[in-house]
């Protein structure tokens, strides 16, 4: 049988919609595969990882980050004569193994994009598309999306969706609203990366066109990335409330007057 071993990577960011795929889909997986089918590799600086009972998790090399990613992971996938399994967009140029394509935005919108981002992910994309052994994505639009602007065959790709099911193991914090000041069922809520095209523009229109009522919108932005920041002003009664914990994250969705 021929082994995977995980890109793990994705254990030195904060959680957000693709680490939590990741997370989520290997603890699941954790349930079901026999001892020593699938392994894990994190470059050194990881200091946590999750606590497995059947995938086995090694530090692996000396490199961090983006150079480990593509000289420490791959070389040690190839040791090991083993396939990569990617799950947060990026892979290895030199093995993509098998990759998981959220979305391809880069090519979708690349106006929302600096060109330095542009070139580096299309590169990415462009590489995986052509030289994985299979791509998954999140859904049947995702997957229409990587056959338009990548041409691959929809054979290839295999589409398994976002979940739910780790919300039942969260608590709620009941400290949330009076933290950001928001009253139960008196705020719209979202929650997302500040991406523009999330479109969360759309947001601080109905924010504007509906000036008594609170629109209370969770996520950051990273401004290295993005060509213009947000390109808008958002309204008085808009509150970004940054990055939030899954507890808080919860009990914003309860208590909202619509998420």
């Amino acid at each position: 049988m021929v082994k995977v071993i995980v890109n793990g990577r994705f254990l030195l960011h904060r959680i957000t919609g693709v680490e939590r795929y990741a997370r989520e889909i290997l603890a699941e997986l954790d349930k079901i595969v026999e001892p020593g089918e699938l392994e894990m590799a994190v470059p050194p600086a990881i200091e946590e990882v999750p606590g497995y009972k059947n995938i086995k998790v090694v530090r692996v090399g000396k490199l961090h980050n983006r150079l480990w990613e593509h000289i420490s992971f791959p070389m040690y996938v190839k040791k090991r004569e083993a396939v990569s399994l990617n799950l947060c967009n990026v892979a290895p140029l030199p093995a993509p193994g098998i990759v998981c394509i959220h979305d391809v935005k880069v090519k979708a919108t690349p106006q929302y994009f600096s060109k330095k981002f542009l070139l580096w992910y299309n590169l990415l994309l462009t590489n995986a598309a052509k030289r994985a052994k299979a791509i998954i994505t999140v859904s049947e639009f995702s997957k229409r999306e990587i056959i338009k602007y990548y041409h691959v065959k929809a054979e290839k790709i295999h589409v398994i969706p976002n979940a739910w099911q780790h919300y039942e193991r969260i608590p709620y914090d009941e400290n949330t609203l009076p933290k950001y000041g928001l009253e139960k069922e008196q705020y719209f809520f979202s929650m997302c990366s500040l991406e523009p095209n999330k479109n969360f523009k759309w947001i601080a229109e109905a924010a504007k066109q509906n000036p008594d009522m609170t629109f209370a919108v969770a996520g950051s932005i990273n401004e290295k990335v993005f060509a213009d920041g947000l390109g808008f002003e958002c309204p008085a009664n808009m509150n970004l409330l940054g990055y939030v914990s899954d507890e808080e994250a919860k009990t914003l969705m309860r208590d909202c007057k619509a998420f």
